[in-house]
């Protein structure tokens, strides 16, 4: 086992779920490691909710500082997207779309993922399903219907969250 795999499996095993120190820790300890983004995608499906939750904040922490996925790791978590059901793993997978470059197959596929969360009881998760669906349909103009039709309908949904987010994204 990998110093990478030793150190992720470690701190998610005794990560309490809620507080991102030990997560932050871990990905300042790793992320030069070109293997890190591998090593997270092989464990975001787990049925653990917390080591899903904890592998996603990760990814999500290693693209908002610029580290791109390949395109081959990009199709990984493409199929491994039916299997993500976490808030937290969904709301993390949710706001890193606008860092991905998608091929029209995995387009489609995440639009289908995104279709649940669109309508879903927990208002964050339709804030966020929104934000990504504009942002594929930005870079893919056979999902602006969609998108365009979604953002009326956030803008009369009943969370004021979601419908803030629905005035701040342009139409596509």
């Amino acid at each position: 086992m990998s110093e990478l795999d030793q150190d992720l499996d470690e701190t998610l095993a005794n990560w309490d779920g809620k507080h991102a120190a030990p997560l932050k820790e871990c990905y300042a300890r790793q992320k030069t490691d070109p293997t890190l983004a591998q090593a997270l995608l092989a464990r975001i499906g787990s049925d653990r909710a917390a080591t899903a939750d904890g592998v996603s904040w990760i990814l999500k922490a290693r693209m908002e500082d610029g580290m791109a996925l390949s395109a081959n790791e990009t199709a990984a978590l493409v199929q491994v997207l039916p299997q993500l059901h976490s808030k937290d793993t969904v709301l993390h997978i949710c706001q890193i779309v606008r860092y991905l470059s998608l091929p029209d197959t995995d387009a489609a596929r995440f639009v289908d993922w995104l279709e649940t969360y669109l309508t879903h009881k927990r208002p964050f998760l339709r804030t966020w399903s929104l934000d990504a669906l504009v942002a594929i349909a930005k870079n893919h103009p056979k999902y602006r219907d969609q998108a365009n039709a979604a953002l009326v309908k956030a803008e009369a949904d009943p969370a004021a969250s979601v419908r803030a987010r629905a005035r701040n994204l342009t139409r596509v």
